[in-house]
C-alpha cells in the first residue's frame, strides 16, 4: 500500500520542527537542523525588490506560526528550490558551510536510505518515517507494472485523493446536511451534481486542493465548445524568436540560475538571458523601486510606472517580426506586477 506523499511531507516537516536529522555521506557524520531553513528565510525575506524564494512565508518558517495541518506549507518548505538556493547561498559564504553540507533534499535522501537500512528493532521509528518507507516501496511497485506496460514515466502528484475528498463534501452538502444518504439519494445526488458540474464552493480551510470536480465528475462542456486547431510554431521559428534575449554561453551571472536548474544528464533546461536583457531587467527592477514609494497610493499606478519606464529605457530590444511590438507592453506588464505584488 501506500500512504500520501503529501501527508508524509507534513509528517516529516512536523518532526524537523524539535529534532535534528544525524545521517551519514562518505563516511562523515552530517546534521541537520530546522534553524538552517529559518535562517534561509531571515536573508530572503530582507532582499528588497525580488526576492529568490518569493513562496516561502512566516508561517511556513517560524515555529510559533506554523499551521501545521496545511500539507502546502511543509511542500513548499521541503521543495527542492529551497534546497538549491541554500546550497548556492553557502557556496558563496552568505550562509554556513554547515547548511550546504545539509540541504534538504539530499538529507532527505540520505535519511531514508540509512532508515530502510536500519537492522535495530530498539531505534526509534516515527510512524511517518516508517509509512514514507512503505510509500516509496508501494510507488516502486507500480512504477514497475507501468514500465512492463511501455509508460516510461508517471507523475506521482496525480496520487492523491483530494478528488474524492471534495466529491464527498459536495455529496454531503447537498440538500443542507446530507451525511448518511441511501442508495437512491446518493444516485439522485450524483445526478444533480453531474449536470451542475460540481458548482458548489470549496470549503474554506479544508485540507485538499480545489479540482473543480473535473477528476470525478464528467464536465458536459465539451459537448458545446468548438475548438480551433491552434497554428503550430516550425521548430526554426522558435529559435529565431528567443535568439536575440537569449545567450549562447553562461555567464558567472547566471550562478542562481545554473543552481536552480535540474540538469538531467547534466543539460541545461533554463533560459539564460544575455547581458541586453539582462541589464533591462535590473534597471526595470532600479526604476520600479525608486518611483513606487512617492506613488504607491495613486489609483492609477500602473500606468504612471509605464510612462516613467518607457520614457527612461528603450525597450524594444528584439526584432521579431511578429512578437516585436509586443513584447514591450508584456515586459513592462510582467515587471510591474512582479515588484508591485512581491
Amino acid at each position: 500500500y501506500a500512504v500520501r506523499p503529501p501527508h508524509l511531507l507534513k509528517g516529516i516537516r512536523n518532526n524537523l520542527l524539535n529534532k535534528n536529522v544525524i545521517f551519514n555521506v562518505n563516511g562523515q557524520q552530517k546534521e541537520a537542523s530546522w534553524e538552517d531553513v529559518v535562517a534561509l528565510y531571515n536573508i530572503d525575506s530582507n532582499i528588497e525588490y525580488v526576492r529568490m524564494l518569493p513562496r516561502l512565508t512566516s508561517e511556513q518558517v517560524e515555529r510559533n506560526k506554523i499551521k501545521k495541518i496545511k500539507v502546502k506549507n511543509a511542500v513548499q518548505v521541503l521543495s527542492e528550490r529551497v534546497s538549491l538556493i541554500m546550497s548556492y547561498l553557502s557556496s558563496i559564504k552568505v550562509l554556513s558551510e554547515e547548511a550546504k553540507q545539509q540541504t534538504f533534499v539530499y538529507c532527505l535522501i540520505n535519511f531514508l536510505i540509512l532508515l530502510m537500512e536500519t537492522k535495530k528493532r530498539s531505534s526509534p521509528q516515527p510512524p511517518t518515517v516508517k509509512n514514507l518507507a512503505t510509500t516509496i516501496k508501494g510507488f516502486q511497485e507500480v512504477y514497475k507494472v507501468l514500465h512492463d506496460n511501455g509508460i516510461r514515466s508517471i507523475l506521482l502528484r496525480n496520487f492523491n485523493q483530494d478528488s474524492l475528498e471534495n466529491f464527498y463534501g459536495a455529496m454531503r452538502a447537498h440538500g443542507y446536511r446530507n451525511n448518511n444518504p441511501t442508495c437512491e439519494m446518493f444516485a439522485s445526488s450524483y445526478r444533480t451534481l453531474l449536470l451542475n458540474n460540481l458548482m458548489s464552493a470549496h470549503s474554506p480551510g479544508s485540507n485538499c486542493e480545489e479540482d473543480f470536480g473535473e477528476g470525478t465528475l464528467t464536465s458536459y462542456q465539451s459537448l458545446f465548445e468548438m475548438y480551433a486547431d491552434t497554428q503550430e510554431i516550425e521548430e526554426e521559428d522558435q529559435e529565431k524568436r528567443v535568439a536575440d534575449v537569449c545567450s549562447s554561453s553562461i555567464s558567472k551571472d547566471h550562478d542562481l540560475t545554473v543552481a536552480r536548474d535540474y540538469k538531467p544528464g547534466n543539460k541545461l533546461l533554463l533560459k539564460y538571458p544575455n547581458i541586453v536583457f539582462s541589464e533591462l531587467v535590473q534597471n526595470t527592477i532600479d526604476i520600479i523601486g525608486y518611483n513606487l514609494p512617492s506613488i504607491c497610493h495613486h489609483k492609477k499606478l500602473k500606468v504612471e510606472l509605464t510612462d516613467i519606464i518607457t520614457n527612461n529605457l528603450n525597450v524594444n530590444i528584439i526584432e521579431c517580426v511578429d512578437h516585436g511590438a509586443l513584447f514591450p507592453k508584456k515586459f513592462i506588464s510582467f515587471m510591474i506586477k512582479l515588484i508591485v505584488n512581491n
